[in-house]
């Protein structure tokens, strides 16, 4: 049978409602209810193991630790009550009866007029049969130290804490014309708008020739072939370009927020393209 079911069944039956009262807010605060908690978290899985003297020294620490708090609310006796009481019974399935019946009396005594812990207690005393309380065997070096008392107010001046610093200025954003990036980017694309007007001019000028008075056919066909290349390489340069300095916008103003505000505009035309580009740097 899995002891940790042995003990919060048979031994805690109300051990549902205890803890969820300890889960409510009392006077006991909040990292010592924590590590108690750990600490009892601890005993079970030693307790599954059937590792009795490590779940008591466990379950010791988390009732020491609650104990010290000095507990006055009922939700922080009762969790107390829930330390206490799974103390008791590791202690007695390890066999130290001695110490589980000492065990048994402080729950009772914790708890005078509840009639089932009372009860309980009586059972678990009556389970170890005829054996004399000895808290001398209830001792378990836990590592365990409560707390030291505040140190007391002075009544005098009480200096005021000292101003936090104040914070660090903001990191200067990088100057945008230092982008290596960037400033590829500018330069194909200037390099791209240049080579699409020289072939736009090239498309113009064999235009030009082919519908010129008095050429022959052949001239006119050469011609005309030559504007139409001239023209569909001036289209691709000229898109190029422009993609490449709209990254070029993009990557400066990603950069820095004083980065330049470029506008690029290409214009078609029917025998050509007319990009512009204006802005403030």
């Amino acid at each position: 049978m899995n002891v940790r079911w042995l003990i919060f069944g048979a031994g805690l039956a109300a051990g549902v409602a205890w803890l969820g009262g300890g889960l409510a807010r009392g006077d006991v605060d909040e990292p010592t209810r924590t590590e108690a908690a750990a600490a009892a978290t601890r005993a079970g899985e030693h307790a599954d193991r059937g590792e009795f003297v490590a779940a008591a020294r466990e379950f010791a620490a988390a009732t020491e630790r609650i104990a010290a708090a000095s507990p006055s609310s009922d939700a922080d006796r009762e969790l107390l009550g829930t330390y206490l009481f799974a103390w008791a019974k590791v202690e007695q399935l390890g066999g130290n009866c001695e110490c589980a019946v000492t065990l048994y009396d402080r729950f009772a005594a914790l708890f005078p007029n509840v009639d089932r812990y009372q009860a309980r207690a009586t059972a678990g005393r009556a389970e170890c049969g005829p054996v004399t309380p000895n808290a001398d065997e209830c001792h378990h070096p836990t590592g365990y130290e409560p707390p030291p008392p505040p140190p007391p107010i002075d009544a005098g001046v009480i200096d005021a804490p000292p101003p936090p610093p104040p914070p660090p200025p903001p990191p200067r954003p990088p100057s945008w014309y230092t982008d290596t990036l960037g400033g590829a980017l500018t330069v194909g694309g200037v390099v791209a708008l240049g080579a699409g007007a020289w072939y736009f001019r090239g498309a113009y000028a064999a235009a030009r020739d082919a519908n010129a008075a008095g050429v022959s056919y052949d001239d006119y066909v050469a011609n005309a072939d030559l504007a139409r290349r001239d023209r569909t390489i001036g289209w691709v340069a000229t898109g190029l370009g422009a993609a490449l300095m709209a990254g070029a916008v993009v990557r400066y103003v990603m950069v820095g927020s004083s980065g330049p505000r470029l506008e690029v505009a290409p214009t078609a035309g029917r025998d050509g393209a007319v990009v512009g580009v204006s802005g403030s740097f």
